[in-house]
């Protein structure tokens, strides 16, 4: 009687099973790499996205802000508002516009329906508005926004001392507006206080009459006397010149030597009828700081702009524009959305870090093995920062509910 003795046979799963780590097992280094590579790119990723409080929501709502300093309500609203209605109103896709009118201003919020493109709609309300422009009282600013996050303000800082408050206008207006501007993300910049600079002609009412003239005659004749009109060209060879004919006044006090009209072959000057001052606007808000005048600036970020980004790139400007500045001149922060931010990311980022140092004690407890807590330890950060490809990939910011949501 023979034997013969053979090897058992390996187990192998019950009929239908499905084991994961077997299939997986051959493709080891490519899930490694793949999860390496994941993570690098999560990591840039978090790195590269604009930061800020809240996501870029996109409301289906366009504002218009039309500013007529002096003129009465009803007359802004015969004047303003009903005209900017009524060229609004038929733009593609408008639903509803709500207005309202105050002393010198109107304001309109154009309501557009769902799944609208609202670039589309700005461009044809800008549109719009450009046409009906010259038909708006004179001296009236206009402007035309998105209703989004961005149009609230995100820093803002005051400049004092100086000589007076026309040059501390001039200042911020002339000198640190259009460096601030010039920052990547900085959607439009603010100016606010002081006192803006004016040339004022004050008419005697008893010599305007003589002359037989009007206050309306005078403005007539002083816009066509004081400007810089191009008036033809010239050809030489392969270059072409304009010619320009300027006839502004070098010193607003040469304005008095005008002649406004003739009467009786005599030449009547400005001077005769009254005499030219340099002012300010009449002031119309009082901004303040520490007792002092002072000049507000207001920084507003475009949409899809990092906040954080701009509040860097700012302290840099202003830091060289505090070295070349006015003697006495000082620049304050106010308030300063980055510092928040910054904040509210630390927060959540703690928050982050304990939450999952619990979370690997707790499964270290329940568990009781540590290569499974191990596994879970290295699954939480690495699940974290290939969240942040998806985040990017979606055109989302960093901002409270993302990280929150992150956090949770």
């Amino acid at each position: 009687m023979s034997v013969t003795l053979k090897p058992a046979a390996e187990a192998r799963p019950a009929d239908g099973g499905f084991n994961l780590v077997s299939r997986a097992k051959p493709y080891f280094g490519l899930i490694v790499l793949t999860t390496a590579l994941l993570t690098s790119f999560g990591l840039y990723s978090m790195l590269r996205m604009p930061s800020g409080i809240y996501p870029e929501v996109a409301f289906p709502r366009i504002v218009v802000i039309a500013q007529t300093p002096g003129l009465a309500v009803k007359d802004v609203e015969i004047a303003v508002t009903r005209p900017i209605e009524q060229v609004t109103s038929i733009v593609l896709g408008v639903t509803r516009i709500r207005s309202k009118s105050v002393r010198g201003a109107a304001e309109l919020s154009i309501e557009f329906a769902p799944n609208t493109d609202m670039i589309q709609a700005l461009n044809d309300v800008r549109a719009r508005m450009a046409e009906v422009g010259a038909t708006l009282p004179p001296g009236t600013t206009t402007i035309t926004e998105r209703q989004t996050p961005s149009v609230f303000p995100i820093i803002s800082f005051v400049v004092t001392g100086g000589r007076d408050p026309s040059a501390l206008y001039d200042y911020a207006y002339y000198d640190l507006r259009p460096r601030i501007t010039r920052i990547s993300d900085v959607s439009y910049v603010t100016v606010q206080g002081g006192d803006v600079r004016e040339i004022l002609v004050e008419v005697e009412p008893q010599a305007l009459a003589a002359a037989g003239l009007s206050i309306a005659d005078i403005a007539d004749r002083l816009g066509k006397e004081h400007r810089l009109k191009a008036v033809g060209r010239l050809d030489r060879e392969t270059l072409q010149y304009q010619v320009l004919a300027d006839t502004q006044a070098k010193d607003p006090l040469d304005l008095e030597d005008r002649v406004i009209v003739h009467k009786n072959d005599q030449p009547i000057r400005l001077g005769d009828l009254g005499r030219v001052t340099v002012s300010h606007q009449d002031r119309t808000m009082a901004i303040r700081s520490n007792g002092r005048d002072a000049v507000a600036l207001t920084v507003f970020r475009r949409l899809g702009g990092n906040a954080l980004a701009v509040s860097r790139n700012l302290e840099t400007v202003l830091a060289d524009a505090a070295r070349s500045a006015p003697p006495g001149v000082r620049i304050q922060p106010v308030y300063d959305q980055g510092s928040l931010v910054k904040t509210a990311i630390a927060n959540v980022r703690d928050a982050i870090t304990i939450g999952g140092m619990f979370s690997v004690v707790i499964l270290l407890l329940f568990l009781k093995s540590v290569r499974a807590t191990l596994i879970a330890s290295l699954a939480i950060p690495l699940s974290l920062m290939i969240s942040f490809v998806f985040l990017d990939l979606t055109g989302d910011t960093l901002n409270l509910m993302s990280l929150g949501g992150l956090a949770v």
